[in-house]
């Protein structure tokens, strides 16, 4: 992990196409502002987990799904 210090409406560049930028600061509170291509997906640490956690969950159903053993449909005339 890269720690660096910033003060307001300083920036920081990742590769040539992302900056966050420090828009203000407010107590214990930091705004960030972030440039970025619409290609490249921005989220919040916890939301990202969120989301992480649902398709975890959702992999087991579907695995645990594919285990179960449906009886055969017979065509009928």
């Amino acid at each position: 992990m890269l720690v660096l210090t910033r003060s307001s409406n300083a920036g920081v560049q990742i590769g040539d196409d992302i900056e966050v930028v420090v828009l203000e600061i407010k107590g214990d509170t930091v705004k960030l502002g972030f440039s970025a291509p619409r290609s490249v997906r921005i989220l919040r640490s916890e939301i990202a987990e969120q989301i992480s956690s649902k398709n975890q969950n959702s992999a087991v159903r579907t695995a645990s799904l594919d285990n179960i053993a449906f009886p055969a449909l017979e065509a009928t005339s």
